[in-house]
């Protein structure tokens, strides 16, 4: 019996203590070796002794002929489902002509011709951070993690082909490296199959674009960020899935509508944290604001209004417009939605938005702000999930599919 190998790209240091960084204020889950992450290119069960010059010499010429290219972590997902999670793991983000996967190709070509015998899973480019028992929901995790961001990093401009050790920080992963990837002993990444959480049909992500449907006049076009709220709609409107985030909700709805047909109506339907115990089931919001920018400061700097708040109303759609700042919450007959990159579960930003709002969310704003710029009248539809407490990950895990089944009824009766 051979060794059990893998050839991977490896992120380097400083993007490795990014991620290290974001994840550590975070326990609840055992996350993975920092020194074993990295990008499986191929894995190969079953590699004899003898085989391993050929594959060095064959894995150095293909990595010889792909010039330097950018890759950044970016969103997450979960293996073989986000309901039945066993495997999360942060996505990567690289050029529109996909250089990643012409290199994977190229190496499992290189592993084929040394006879090492690649295994078959489809090449899914991907960083394992954590393992479940696989009777997890892991959507709350999926959101806090889809708003992780790090510095894009270059495939090595060397185009040496001198085998090194590669030792150090990485120590117990790579055997050997070239330019742009190494090649391992699975034993020596923790003792399991790299890349075997890529088999199986039922993988899923969170980060991905969806615009199901065609945009039209005649029509609205309902805007989520997650496809776990859109589950029960029963319409023939063209409905958005931009992912979690106010980057991803604004490129999203930039995307759809740029250079083409422009819809009826921008209507964001989704769920939302309650930061009152009267601030219950479906509301249209009046006022979103960036709870986590501050337009006054930049304003008192640059004289200008970069991310001001946005007034709607609670009754129509209407383009919105320029207001000003929230001076506390509107209730269910005016309410004001703070609209921010980070997942709302207690502690002091809950205190502080209590007092000037009644629901938080991380999209609201973004749709809204693109709706302004593209002047297509907007409408912000937010059914509360969770207190935007302690609890908010798990109340919100429970209750998302009731939470879809009132937004699909909302959606269904109010939308003519």
């Amino acid at each position: 019996m051979g060794h059990r190998m893998f050839v991977a790209v490896v992120p380097p240091d400083e993007v490795r203590e990014e991620l290290e960084r974001f994840l550590e204020p975070r326990p609840g889950l055992s996350w993975t070796n920092p020194a074993q992450w990295h990008l499986t290119l191929t894995f190969c069960p079953d590699v004899d002794d003898w085989r391993l010059d050929e594959l060095t010499e064959r894995v150095e010429a293909v990595a010889r002929k792909h010039e330097p290219f950018t890759l950044r972590l970016a969103g997450a997902g979960a293996f073989p489902s986000v309901e039945r999670a066993k495997v999360l793991w942060a996505g990567v983000d690289q050029p529109e002509d996909r250089p990643l996967h012409a290199l994977a190709a190229g190496v499992r070509s290189a592993a084929n011709a040394a006879g090492c015998a690649p295994d078959g899973a489809r090449f899914r480019p991907h960083l394992t951070l954590a393992r479940l028992s696989g009777r997890d929901d892991a959507t709350a995790w999926l959101r806090v993690l889809d708003t992780f961001t790090c510095s894009r990093w270059e495939s090595p401009r060397s185009r040496s082909s001198t085998r090194s050790s590669a030792r150090g920080r990485g120590d117990g992963l790579a055997t050997r490296s070239w330019p742009g990837c190494r090649w391992a002993r699975a034993s020596d990444a923790g003792g399991t199959r790299p890349g075997a959480e890529r088999t199986g049909p039922a993988t899923a992500t969170v980060w991905r674009v969806e615009l199901i449907g065609t945009v039209d006049p005649a029509h609205p076009l309902v805007v989520v960020a997650l496809e776990q709220e859109a589950r029960h709609f029963v319409t023939d409107f063209p409905v958005l899935v931009t992912g979690v985030g106010k980057v991803r909700a604004a490129v999203a709805v930039a995307h759809a509508l740029g250079g083409g047909a422009r819809p009826r109506e921008l209507v964001n339907v989704g769920t939302a944290g309650g930061l009152h115990p009267g601030m219950e089931g479906t509301h249209e919001i009046a006022t979103v604001f960036q709870h986590d920018f501050d337009d006054p400061a930049l304003h008192a700097v640059t004289g200008r209004h970069d991310g001001p708040p946005l007034a709607l109303s609670a009754l129509r759609a209407v383009t919105p417009e320029h207001a000003a700042a929230s001076s506390g919450p509107g209730g269910s007959a005016a309410p004001v939605l703070a609209t921010g990159d980070s997942f709302v579960a207690g502690g002091p930003v809950r205190d502080r938005l209590a007092g000037i709002a009644d629901l938080v969310d991380m999209e609201g704003y973004a749709v809204a702000a693109a709706g302004a710029m593209l002047g297509v009248p907007t409408r912000l539809v937010k059914h509360v999930s969770d207190a935007a407490d302690e609890s908010a990950g798990t109340t919100w895990v429970e209750g998302v599919d009731a939470c879809a089944r009132i937004l699909a009824q909302w959606v269904g009766t109010r939308l003519g």
